[in-house]
This record gives C-alpha cells, structure tokens and sequence, in this order.
C-alpha cells in the first residue's frame, strides 16, 4: 500500500513499507519488511516515552492544553477524552490492574490514584526507569511472557498503543487472557486504519510510524484477534477523541516542516472539527480502536 516510508520522529534508520490483507473480511496490515528481534530495540533508542513530563508545564503548553480541552467540550468529546485518559476502565469498580507496555507509568498513576492497586510491563528499560522515578510505580521490565505475574491474578488487563508494536499480536492478548481472573476485563486500545484522517493524509499519517508499529488494525481484525485468544463478549468501537495529535503529526509529515506552535494547535484544531463530524456520520471512522473483552 506504501512504499519507501522513514522514520522522520525518531531517526531509526531505513526505508519501509506496508502492506493489507487482499482478503476483505480481513484488512490487516503489516510492515514490510519487519524488523528482525535483535534490532527492534534500535527503534526505540530516542522514543517518547523516555521523557519524565511528570514536572510542571509551562504556561504556553498549560495554554495549549486548555485551548484543546475547551475545543473538545465544545465538539462533546471531552467525556471520551477522558475515559481514554483512564484506559476506559472508568465504569468498574477499582481492582487490581496490569498495564502493558506502560511506558513513562503517567496513565497508570493516574488509576493509582483512583484506587486501582497497579502494576506495569515494560520491554524498555529506560521508560520504565521514568515510570518509578516519577511515579514510584512497580514496572517488571520484561517480555510480558517472561514477566514472572501469577497466572489469574489480574481483575483488568489493559494496553494503550501496544498491540501494534509487536510481532505476535494473538500471542500477546493469549498471554493477557492467562493473567486475568475468570470474569476479568482486557482493553485495548489502538490506531484504526480505517479512520477519517487516515483516509485524508495517506502515506502522512502519523498512526503508520514505521518502523515501530508492525500491524495496524480495524476494529474486524482486532475483535478477530480477541477471540482468537480465547475472550468473549467482545465490544469494539472506534474514537475521535485523541484525534488532535494524530492531526498535528500528519500535518508535520505533510509539509516536512514544523509548523509555529499557535499554527499547528490552530489548523490541528480545524482537522479535529472535521473527524469529529466525521466519526458522528460514520461511527466506524475514529482514529483509535477501542476494545474491551471478558475472560469466561
């Protein structure tokens, strides 16, 4: 589908493409060529997730958060926006949580905060070091596998932007369903191929990310991927609610520029007017998958 792709966030070295599933009950897709285990790691040397934002932001990036809230009250995304804020766990009672891939800790603070008794995953060890500098989270830093967590012994397993990342897919929410109690909870969050602003910045889109995201869903493929691992009363939809950030990175590999920070919040603004309406006339349209899966 794409062809000749870089990385032009993080400076990982290399070209590469992407390709779907011909089949149209399927839709997956795929980097090609995918990165070989031993140097995935190479990918994420000057990640995002290393950065410790648990200080005080300035008062220009305290104005953009509040012109972004503001907007998102006025478009009626601001209750969705914070659901994902809480990994949409918001409407069960507090238990005992595993993030996956919980990166800097910021989202499981957060729940922590709420009552949840948390714990973390983490294959980067320099996220993972952020997330107990910052937060005094307990983050295993390793393979989820390999992770040493008793098998039935989460009420909620949950992972913001992780499923793309990795090569097995199925065998990751396999190995979730093990550490989840009967009647335990998964929620997976993800990019949607389908969604609006893939459809209008194509081979831009910040979501593709090569090379660190290996597959890309819609909400068919990941609910496959659900019950293929064995959950059941599986719910997807999809969200516009962090469509703002998608917007401004597009916008960023559109002109192969950085915009003025007002420019950018401006027009990004204007592009998350315009998913929004999309996503009430298409519901399948949203920037993010969102799943949410039982264990029987």
């Amino acid at each position: 589908m794409y062809a000749g792709l870089t990385d032009h966030f993080f400076g990982a070295m290399g070209r590469w493409n992407f390709r779907r599933c011909a089949n149209p009950d399927c839709g997956l897709w795929w980097l090609d060529p995918m990165p070989l285990a031993e140097d995935l790691s190479k990918a994420y040397e000057d990640y995002c997730t290393h950065a410790d934002d648990s200080s005080a932001p300035s008062l220009r990036r305290r104005c953009e958060r509040a012109a972004l809230r503001f907007a998102l009250c006025l478009m009626g995304l601001d209750r969705e926006r914070e659901r994902s804020r809480t990994l949409y766990l918001d409407q069960k009672p507090p238990g005992r949580l595993l993030e996956v891939g919980c990166g800097a800790g910021k989202r499981l603070a957060r729940l922590q905060a709420r009552g949840w008794d948390v714990r973390g995953q983490e294959v980067d060890p320099l996220a993972a070091e952020v997330a107990r500098r910052a937060y005094n989270l307990t983050v295993v830093v390793a393979p989820l596998e390999s992770s040493g967590f008793a098998k039935n012994s989460f009420d909620a397993v949950a992972m913001n932007h992780v499923i793309e990342h990795v090569v097995d897919p199925v065998g990751l929410l396999t190995e979730s369903y093990g550490l989840l109690r009967p009647g335990g909870d998964l929620v997976v969050v993800t990019p949607s191929v389908n969604s609006f602003l893939h459809h209008h910045f194509g081979a831009c889109w910040r979501a593709l990310d090569p090379p660190r995201h290996l597959h890309l869903f819609c909400p068919t493929t990941l609910t496959q991927a659900a019950e293929r691992a064995g959950f059941q009363d599986v719910q997807c939809w999809t969200s516009a609610a962090n469509a703002f950030s998608v917007a401004t990175g597009s916008l960023y590999l559109q002109r192969h520029r950085a915009a003025t920070s007002i420019a950018m919040q401006c027009v990004g603004l204007q592009w998350l007017l315009r998913a929004r309406l999309a996503h009430a006339s298409d519901p399948n349209s949203g920037e993010e998958c969102v799943l949410h899966a039982r264990k029987p």
